[in-house]
């Protein structure tokens, strides 16, 4: 690849992303002449098995991300044992016989993506069973595009040390339960399954969790346990629930008051009234999103300076709303120097995750 050419010998990141819309063949890459190279991405491309061989070789590699990916040998991954970061989410051609290594031989793995989990071979809808990723008892970052239940169950009984958990989405069975004590982040971003006997054992048994998001819950019910049951939390996303409101924002201003983070985003309920309840109780809140809530427009504006400027404790808020109802970023900090109006083009939303 011709842009590598002028490359210094002694870089240690490379990221190639290809932005077509379908992968194209990557079958030069001259990765031999880069003797510290620790992080290696990348993304859609048609990865000969000579490329495959290259990267298995460079062992220096600890960051390896290759997503939307047609990797020809990619068993040959698992000789990287420096490995710490492995992203293989929707990686074409993945079989058992990578998977059953990830856990025997990359023994410093400690984050792990991937796209399909299942626990049976029967299940159409989740082609890879991946059961081996519960034997990877180094992970502390796991982020799994699909799970089920069974999964979930041998997860818990073999990533001890797991802080970080990612479902995307989740096909859950009533009496599983999701246990981790030192867990600090959880995430479900498709949680139409769960129910509210789950959500009480997730607050009962993961003592340490900071940060949750829930997205798309079947019933108001559920997130009413989260101002009765999960006061610790810094950092709370419910984007995407319809069941959010402005009595939940209530209950949640007067329960979790060390929240930071808060995302409403694309709630359809949410209100002003909502709003600023949030911001009189949760002062110590830095960013607020709002953004695809219909109810909430250019007079929430004033509400929002009004409050920054009561602040006194030097913490900024960073507001997030609809891109026409955005001061731009000078005029956000003539009104309030604790107030900076965010519009979605600045990508707020990788904020919200951990």
């Amino acid at each position: 690849m011709s842009v590598l050419t002028s490359v210094p010998m002694t870089i240690e990141k490379i990221c190639i992303i290809n932005l077509n819309n379908y992968p194209i063949e990557l079958n030069q890459l001259p990765l031999e002449k880069f003797n510290s190279l620790q992080c290696l991405t990348l993304n859609n491309y048609e990865i000969k098995s000579n490329i495959t061989k290259k990267i298995a070789n460079t062992k220096t590699i600890m960051y390896l991300d290759l997503q939307e990916c047609s990797v020809e040998k990619p068993k040959l991954i698992n000789g990287l044992y420096n490995l710490e970061y492995l992203n293989i989410c929707k990686m074409y051609y993945l079989n058992q016989e990578i998977s059953a290594n990830i856990r025997c031989r990359l023994e410093k793995l400690k984050h792990l993506e991937i796209e399909a989990v299942s626990s049976t071979e029967d299940n159409s809808g989740l082609p890879i069973s991946f059961a081996e990723v519960g034997k990877c008892g180094s992970l502390k970052n796991l982020n799994i595009h699909y799970a089920d239940s069974i999964i979930i169950d041998s997860i818990m009984s073999g990533c001890k040390k797991l802080k970080y958990l990612f479902i995307q989405q989740y096909f859950h069975k009533s009496m599983t339960l999701i246990q981790f004590e030192d867990l600090e982040s959880l995430a479900i971003r498709w949680a139409h399954d769960i129910d509210v006997d789950l959500i009480r054992n997730i607050a009962r048994d993961c003592q340490k969790l900071k940060y949750l998001c829930l997205s798309t819950c079947p019933s108001r019910d559920i997130l009413q346990e989260i101002p009765n049951k999960f006061a610790n939390l810094s950092k709370l996303d419910l984007r995407d629930n319809e069941h959010v409101d402005d009595k939940l924002l209530t209950q949640i201003s007067s329960s979790l008051k060390a929240l930071k983070m808060l995302s409403c985003q694309n709630c359809l309920k949410v209100t002003n009234d909502g709003v600023e309840t949030i911001l009189k109780k949760c002062l110590i809140l830095e960013r607020f999103n709002v953004d695809g809530c219909p109810h909430i427009g250019s007079d929430i504006r004033p509400i929002v300076i009004g409050e920054a400027k009561q602040r006194t404790n030097n913490i900024i808020l960073y507001f997030q709303l609809n891109d026409e109802y955005v001061f731009d970023e000078n005029e956000s900090r003539n009104r309030s120097p604790w107030l900076r109006f965010i519009s979605p083009k600045k990508d707020c939303g990788k904020n919200m995750d951990i």
